[in-house]
């Protein structure tokens, strides 16, 4: 019994140390520093390049988009983009003459609805044409010409 006793102290002192909880890129706790995209979901092609440089506020830098092109980008610090009168999303990018990309939103479901189109005089989506409030991802699709996107942005959202 005094072994037993003894025993049960010298397990109950041992504890490992856990890990630190990451979605395998960055930590889970990505904190709000603008009202600009802040997370890379996906893209396609695969050996798409500049991937990142559609991240926070607009840099000159920017992720170039052929046709059937995609990259969707995250608001998780600013926990979406709410639904307000007129256009919600401004995309700072630089659509080639007689190009066009489409403009998809989805919720915490992942389910893409199409909120609106990209052309070289429209810049900005409204979100209640998806019908999806928030919109937490929003993915720009090259379907013809050259794309080149710069920044997403929340229009009406701040940090909280």
């Amino acid at each position: 019994m005094i072994r037993l006793c003894a025993l049960a102290l010298v397990l109950s002192g041992c504890k490992a140390d856990l890990p630190k909880l990451t979605d395998a890129n960055e930590p889970l706790d990505v904190r709000c520093t603008s009202p600009h995209a802040d997370t890379l979901i996906d893209f396609f092609p695969t050996s798409l390049a500049n991937t990142s440089s559609a991240l926070a506020a607009p840099d000159g830098s920017s992720v170039v988009l052929a046709k059937d092109n995609s990259v969707t980008l995250g608001f998780i610090g600013l926990g979406g983009v709410t639904d307000a009168p007129g256009n919600d999303v401004r995309a700072h990018a630089m659509v080639d003459a007689n190009a066009t990309a489409l403009a998809h939103v989805a919720g915490t479901d992942m389910a893409f609805v199409y909120a609106g189109t990209l052309t070289p005089a429209v810049s900005e989506i409204d979100i209640a044409v998806a019908d999806k409030n928030p919109a937490i991802y929003v993915r720009i699709i090259a379907v013809g010409g050259t794309v080149r996107i710069d920044a997403l942005e929340a229009i009406h959202d701040t940090c909280p």
